[in-house]
């Protein structure tokens, strides 16, 4: 679903509400509170499954209610329990994580990983920490795959016989077919078709001594001219930091909430943008709120909620 208007039309609200609305039975960190006369009321219909429900908002205070004939507040939610489905939700402002910000040490995050939690709320939750545990793995695959080259050289150092050497030789082969490298995985099958319409790849070749250092994904031209966090544009860091989560947490039966996804990005990158985050979780229901006309583009008609101002500018309504 895209939602459509310009500033002030209500599509970040609408996105608050779909997160409250999806999370109401479980903590989503923060109170809605919704910008009105607690004397007047706004109404919203949300339908999961064969259940319709409308949120009431009456004397500042949100209530459902059940519009659907012979269910009950109840089955709302025995629903919702069966189904849980993860939320995932990026506000606009994600790219104010400066690039100091995104790296750290892996091994000091605390609590969960990502996808052991329902709600992945990035208005709150530290978006590093996916980057950390993807960081764990590319070092512990480092360090193994090290420890079994160094076998072969500690024979070749004490003179082992040429059968001995080759037996070692086919053996880190086998242990490389059947251990891929994460970071590769992550370059060739997910960021590098992404990054390659913006002149970039990811940096896949590291010595001991970079790999023990590396404390954030780094980025190389298609010569292979490395790329500085610092001169990052905020296109490359918004597509970066959004995408990492998705790969992390590989969600199935998911809500997801992006908000202005165009920021910073060309036209002709905006275009595509929507269809790369859902080509990442096919399985998941997406939600986009944006002023630009060209990532709309990329949607069919019915897809999109289009909210126009009246004349004086005092509300906002869905245009069909």
């Amino acid at each position: 679903i895209c939602i459509l208007g310009e500033s002030g039309t209500g599509k970040t609200t609408l996105l608050r509400l779909i997160k409250w609305f999806v999370s109401r039975d479980r903590s989503i960190n923060e109170k809605l509170q919704l910008p009105m006369d607690p004397e007047s009321e706004i109404e919203m219909v949300f339908q999961l499954s064969h259940f319709d429900f409308r949120l009431v908002n009456k004397g500042g205070e949100l209530v459902f209610q059940s519009v659907s004939p012979g269910e009950n507040e109840t089955d709302y939610e025995r629903y919702i329990k069966e189904i849980s489905p993860l939320l995932i939700n990026f506000p606009a402002d994600l790219v104010n994580v400066t690039a100091d910000e995104t790296g750290g040490k892996a091994g000091e995050t605390a609590g969960d990983k990502p996808e052991q939690v329902q709600i992945v709320d990035f208005s709150f939750d530290d978006i590093k920490q996916t980057w950390d545990f993807i960081l764990r793995d590319i070092k512990e695959h480092r360090a193994k795959e090290l420890a079994v080259a160094a076998r072969i050289l500690e024979a070749q150092k004490r003179g082992a016989s040429m059968p001995e050497i080759q037996k070692l030789e086919a053996e880190f082969k086998k242990w490389l077919s059947q251990n891929p490298s994460p970071l590769e995985n992550l370059a060739d099958r997910f960021l590098n078709p992404i990054l390659r319409r913006l002149g970039l790849k990811v940096k896949t070749d590291f010595s001991y001594e970079s790999i023990i250092d590396l404390t954030f994904i780094e980025l190389q031209s298609m010569t292979g001219e490395a790329v500085q966090r610092d001169l990052w544009s905020t296109g490359t860091r918004q597509q970066v930091l959004t995408m990492l989560p998705l790969y992390q947490l590989k969600p199935e039966n998911a809500v997801i909430l992006i908000d202005e996804p165009e920021r910073s990005l060309y036209p002709d990158i905006q275009t595509r943008i929507a269809d790369d985050y859902v080509k990442t979780a096919p399985g998941c229901q997406f939600f986009f709120a944006t002023h630009s006309p060209f990532v709309t583009a990329s949607f069919e008609p019915w897809e999109i909620v289009d909210l126009k101002f009246d004349r004086d500018k005092t509300y906002s309504r869905r245009e069909l």
